[in-house]
């Protein structure tokens, strides 16, 4: 739905199903020909009262999907009651805190600095983090305990809190763009480091700040998959003995062992949370770190 008194903001109500493909909804650039720059705001700018508007209501949407420079008030997720990934493809701005977004299961954020950190900290059960282009700030505003993959190309720097919190999580990759990182970062975190250095070329505070007990491997220059069974019973990959592979970029994965959950059948690996595209072991090619959901269909 469109008001012109909107301006370039819009308040979209309803979405026809024609418009969400595999479950997922991409955010339209234009309507009518008008830049969508802005999403549940009443009126546009800074200065004056505004009213907050709720928006897409539709059951069948599961992941969101964002492609150019947006800003978004609070209330773009109260109605996605499926809304499972977020994926921002461009600099979006989250207008104060996102609300009632608890069932939102992985995000991709470009440029966490413009975005604040207003969503990160509301998401209660988070399990997969990408941020881009950022400083690398660990932790800080993620409380969840079961994330299981995060991924940080191309930050400059490692600061923040502790992974020691993430128990789920079993690899980090520090990208080679690092070259700073703060001391006490993996401290008692019982991860893998992989570290996309050489031990001679690294830079200062990456060759003596490693606390006991880390595992680091060093020159790192292959893509780590992760297999979330999301509940299931725990499964090792066959190089790792854990729960992750690891495979160099245009690699077919190795299929592991099906997991096990009680009441339910497992229905494949899936490329996301929303279960939008089965992984095809046989064809699909590894193009960069990712997570592989496990799908699971309710017993009768």
């Amino acid at each position: 739905m469109e008001n012109s008194s909107y301006k370039n903001c819009y308040a979209l109500f309803g979405v026809q199903d024609d418009k969400i493909i595999n479950g997922a909804l991409t955010i339209p650039e234009e309507i009518n020909g008008t830049r969508v720059s802005a999403l549940g705001f009443k009126e546009l700018g800074w200065v004056g009262e505004r009213e907050p508007l709720h928006m897409y209501k539709n059951d069948k949407i599961r992941k969101i999907v964002i492609n150019h420079e947006i800003m978004i008030y609070d209330t773009l997720f109260v109605n996605l009651k499926e809304l499972k990934e977020l994926q921002c493809n461009a600099k979006v701005s989250f207008y104060y805190y996102q609300k009632n977004i608890n069932e939102l299961l992985s995000v991709k954020l470009i440029d966490k600095e413009s975005n604040g950190n207003t969503i990160l900290s509301e998401i209660k059960n988070l399990r997969s983090v990408k941020l881009v282009n950022n400083k690398g700030d660990l932790s800080r505003y993620l409380s969840p305990k079961d994330i299981v993959a995060y991924f940080i190309p191309n930050a400059e720097q490692l600061t923040g809190q502790t992974l020691s919190q993430y128990t789920s999580l079993s690899s980090f990759i520090i990208p080679e763009t690092v070259m700073k990182i703060d001391k006490g970062i993996f401290t008692n975190s019982k991860i893998d480091v992989f570290v996309r250095h050489t031990k001679e070329n690294c830079p200062e505070g990456l060759k003596n700040g490693w606390d006991e007990g880390v595992n680091v491997v060093w020159g790192f220059e292959d893509e780590i998959v992760v297999f979330d069974t999301f509940d299931g019973s725990a499964i090792q990959c066959i190089d790792t003995n854990k729960n992750y592979q690891i495979a160099k970029k245009g690699d077919k994965l190795q299929e592991p062992q099906q997991p096990a959950k009680e009441g339910y059948s497992f229905t494949g690996w899936y490329k996301d949370y929303a279960l939008s595209e089965q992984w095809n072991f046989d064809t699909d090619l590894v193009e960069e770190s990712t997570v592989l959901v496990a799908g699971w269909q309710k017993n009768n």
